[in-house]
């Protein structure tokens, strides 16, 4: 074994969208784009959580290579000599069971703004990057860190003249809210220079976040990480006003208004980056890009094949994630409050439990899920609803279907 240590930063309500190397360009995130470039970049990951500490015990919890074994993943890697560390600046997260399994649980102790910051080194970010790097820099010769960060769902303290500085001359200026926005969007009749507001705020946001990355992976290049494994990761999106949501959708109580539609399935919710940078030293797994249909599930094995020396397990996991996907058996299932679907690669299908009420995408083309089609292809919506109420009886069934799922995904005129 040659001293390895993981390091995972989770970034939470972090979007694909908001990153370059996803296709954004409503600003620049030169650092993490540099990091995808010699990573493994998953372009259709999905989560299934909308609850942070359900999210954590789940992966926590969960058995990586031996569904019968008594101990988890971690305490597996643990006997290996392995110290695993979890930090978070969420003291709640910190102190939570969910984290049980680690050596130490720390919690970062920093305190946000009630106003936008008057320079970046006063903002949160910056202050949870700065103790975050201490800890990492103490990190023992074999171990593992689980980062933690609030991200977007904590204060937007930016300094206000990053807002400014990323607005196009001809934009509105910028708003000056400083709080996390949730609320609901009318996309028919609302002011769009309100998405636009929320779009410069975040835009800014991310820019700083991209800058502390860049701080964070320079520091994995010193000599001490060269057998270092990294991923950027997320486990719940932020929508920006496309499906009529803005901000967190599990903080809206839509009950006592007039918003009829889904929460939390969509794209802008799910999707989120995933990035996996491996040491030269096990093999050449740097510029992949990869279609396969992955959840956060899928890092344990890695983390643990890869702590415990295990480099044939290593490269077998990425050949199976990076490997063209079979539409046959490639899909997800989504199981939130008042709503389930399936995501393949040709059809996104989501229903509404209370409603009975369906909506069908195309898929790869409607990234976003502005079109539904749901009307024009009833046959692909009949197959969909006799797949979802097996899957729901019996979740195996998603890998190995008794019924077909609908893979064509061509619009009847």
């Amino acid at each position: 074994m040659d001293n390895r240590k993981a390091i995972v930063l989770v970034v939470d309500r972090l979007s694909p969208s908001q990153i370059g190397a996803y296709g954004n360009t409503c600003h620049a995130t030169d650092s993490i784009d540099d990091i995808a470039s010699k990573s493994i970049l998953f372009d259709l990951a999905l989560s299934p959580f909308t609850n942070l500490e359900s999210a954590y015990r789940s992966l926590f919890g969960q058995q990586a290579n031996d569904s019968s074994a008594k101990l988890s993943w971690l305490q597996s890697i643990g006997q290996s000599h392995t110290e695993t560390t979890f930090v978070s600046d969420r003291e709640w997260l910190a102190g939570s069971s969910a984290v049980q399994h680690f050596d130490s649980a720390t919690h970062l102790s920093v305190k946000p703004l009630d106003r936008l910051a008057s320079r970046v080194s006063q903002t949160w970010l910056a202050r949870y990057f700065a103790q975050a790097l201490n800890v990492i820099e103490s990190m023992p010769s074999q171990g593992l860190m689980w980062m933690d960060c609030s991200g977007l769902a904590r204060q937007w303290d930016a300094p206000y003249e990053l807002r400014e500085e990323l607005a196009d001359p001809d934009d509105p200026t910028p708003p000056r809210f400083h709080e996390v926005p949730n609320f609901l969007f009318n996309t028919k009749s609302d002011d769009p220079d309100i998405l636009l507001g929320v779009q410069q705020a975040v835009d800014a946001q991310v820019n700083m976040l991209d800058n502390f990355i860049g701080v964070l992976f320079d520091t994995l290049s010193q000599p001490e990480f060269s057998s270092t494994l990294f991923c950027l990761t997320s486990l719940r999106g932020f929508p920006q006003g496309q499906h009529g949501i803005i901000g967190p959708p599990e903080l809206i109580d839509t009950s006592e208004c007039e918003y009829n539609g889904l929460r939390f399935s969509y794209n802008e919710s799910v999707q989120i980056p995933t990035l996996v940078s491996l040491p030269k030293s096990i093999g050449d797994y740097q510029a992949i890009r990869s279609g396969k249909m992955v959840s956060p599930a899928v890092l344990p094995e890695l983390i643990e094949s890869f702590l415990s020396g295990d480099d044939k397990q290593t490269a077998n996991w990425v050949r199976s994630n990076t490997a063209l996907p079979d539409p046959k058996v490639a899909a997800t299932l989504f199981n939130f409050e008042n709503e389930i679907g399936i995501q393949t690669h040709s059809w996104k299908f989501l229903q509404s439990t209370a409603s009975g009420d369906c909506e069908l995408y195309a898929k790869p083309d409607d990234l976003w899920e502005v079109n539904d089609v749901s009307k024009r292809c009833p046959n692909e919506v009949r197959l969909f609803r006799e797949l979802l109420e097996s899957v729901l009886k019996n979740p195996h069934l998603l890998r190995h279907p008794d019924s077909e799922i609908p893979n064509d995904s061509e619009i009847p005129n």
